[in-house]
């Protein structure tokens, strides 16, 4: 899922190719159970190091055009109970929890393109993650940013999911014409995230 909670900018020229620098940084809330050391190490061979990896992922279907670095930060543990309710607005008012306690610990968010937010749990949210096509909280118009709310075994798709939308990219659609395969699109039904075959669906999320 993807939402604009400030300003928009315009995207630039090289957005699909060249390095793309990415912050993956892990939060938690105070009354959320101790972290594991396996959910760390999950999350950054998903987005990173791994075979099947988001940076494997975009760089094979990019034929080599679109390469993703990063580093990882934390867990920053944000001073509030997982909440009863969950909105984009609130989740990225957890982000900029998170970054202030980055920041004064010292770390300089700004040279990287993106900034990824791994939660130690979803609290109320019904999404798997939000995606921030505007303004950085700490300056200017750049990084976007993404929130990553979901347990292990989905890293992968919802962070190739939610790094897409910050690419542009939209919902992977599909078009549903019953048991015909060529027939009149005006009694076909567009089935939103429809697309089983692209990480951009919400299907497996």
């Amino acid at each position: 899922r993807t939402t604009t909670t400030r300003a928009a900018v315009a995207a630039p020229v090289s957005m699909t190719t060249g390095e793309h620098r990415v912050a993956l940084i892990f939060v938690r809330f105070q009354n959320d159970p101790p972290p594991s050391d396996g959910m760390y190490a999950d999350a950054y061979a998903a987005m990173f190091t791994g075979s099947g990896s988001v940076r494997a992922y975009y760089l094979e279907n990019s034929f080599g055009q679109l390469a993703i670095s990063g580093d990882a930060y934390g867990w920053y543990t944000i001073p509030r109970d997982s909440p009863p309710s969950c909105s984009p607005a609130e989740a990225f008012s957890w982000a900029h929890d998170a970054e202030m306690l980055a920041s004064a610990a010292g770390v300089d968010l700004r040279p990287y393109d993106y900034r990824m937010y791994v939660f130690r749990s979803r609290g109320s949210c019904s999404d798997y993650g939000y995606g921030d096509y505007g303004y950085g909280v700490l300056e200017g118009p750049n990084p976007r940013r993404t929130l990553i709310l979901t347990t292990s075994e989905k890293y992968f798709h919802a962070m190739a999911h939610e790094f897409g939308h910050m690419l542009s990219a939209a919902q992977s659609n599909a078009l549903d014409c019953g048991g015909s395969q060529i027939a009149n699109y005006d009694l076909c039904d567009v089935k939103e995230s429809g697309d089983i075959f692209d990480v951009m669906t919400g299907f497996f999320l």
